[in-house]
């Protein structure tokens, strides 16, 4: 049996445009964010000041950025094209997939990061070194 394509109504395929516009403008908002926190960094760098957070931070918002503007494209191919729908339906839910992929992991390290923190205060108010005062 040959794969048979989907076509998306009219209105539907307004409501997916409407998505993929919405989608490239914050994939672009954040990559043009993370270009500027990126000019920032150096700049924290080069006057001698700590630049790390602000360096990830860039990092960040630029590749979730290129992500979404992904994913974007291909809900906009939708809606360009005819006979394709669903090829060009399952490609954005890739991409999204990765996008999703990319920050469920991010949660993760910082719930770990956020968990080892709170332990080393603990400890430390626990049985680091008493002052009274």
């Amino acid at each position: 049996m040959a794969n048979q394509e989907f076509e998306f109504t009219a209105a539907q395929n307004q409501t997916i445009q409407l998505l993929s516009n919405r989608m490239k403008w914050v994939g672009g908002f954040e990559v043009v964010s993370g270009i500027v926190l990126g000019i920032a960094a150096i700049t924290a760098f080069a006057r001698g000041r700590e630049g790390f957070a602000l360096t990830l931070t860039a990092v960040l918002l630029v590749v979730t950025g290129l992500y979404t503007y992904s994913a974007s494209r291909g809900f906009s191919k939708i809606v360009q094209t005819i006979g394709a729908d669903i090829t060009h339906l399952m490609e954005a839910v890739t991409s999204l997939k990765s996008l999703y992929n990319i920050q469920f992991w991010l949660i993760i390290a910082y719930l770990i990061i956020i968990g080892i923190v709170l332990l080393i205060t603990l400890f430390g108010a626990l049985f680091g070194p008493q002052t009274y005062g």
